[in-house]
């Protein structure tokens, strides 16, 4: 295969078949021609038909070029996405039978910050600066991410207070339809 390094050559025609491959380089070292290549040959080998292929990425554009490339050098039926818009997808396919509305959104950083200052203004606290909510925000991530484990991150409020805080966030994410990126 032209234009690929032997390092690109060795991962785009590794023969182990029987588990995924996560492809971590530098920006800018090929590894989206090297994906889109190890998809082609996989397609081309006949190891893998196009809707058995998930081809994830990170950023935006990262993700269009992927696509891109997999379109015009595999198959334009390969699945090729970030990782957020993948779960986004899925969450919008079966979201219901996790008790999701149907027409759930997922919050921005603005809109978040907006729903910490409610929730900080139901526990009492109606003059808040953007430090706090970016503190209680991480609180609330870390939360989230471990429950039941105290958050590392510091918060200028007790814990009573930050119980009510974690209740009336929850509540307006859930009353508004809305899914924040921990969830």
């Amino acid at each position: 295969m032209p234009g690929l390094s032997d390092s690109q050559r060795c991962i785009v025609e590794f023969e182990r078949l029987d588990r995924h491959m996560l492809v971590i380089a530098p920006p800018g070292s090929g590894k989206t021609h090297t994906i889109s290549q190890r998809i082609a040959w996989l397609l081309e080998q006949g190891h893998a038909e196009p809707e058995q292929i998930l081809a994830l990425t990170y950023t935006n554009k990262a993700g269009l070029e992927l696509k891109d490339r997999i379109a015009k050098r595999a198959n334009p039926h390969v699945h090729a996405s970030t990782m957020h818009s993948w779960a986004f997808d899925i969450l919008r396919d079966h979201g219901t039978e996790i008790g999701l509305s149907d027409g759930f959104q997922v919050c921005d950083e603005f809109r978040r910050a907006d729903i910490i200052r409610l929730a900080l203004q139901t526990a009492g606290y109606d003059q808040v600066d953007d430090i706090e909510v970016t503190q209680v925000g991480k609180w609330i991530a870390q939360r989230k991410g471990n429950p039941g484990v105290d958050p590392m991150q510091r918060v200028s409020f007790g814990a009573d207070t930050m119980a009510v805080v974690e209740e009336s966030y929850r509540y307006q994410l859930r009353d508004q339809g809305l899914l924040d990126f921990e969830d």
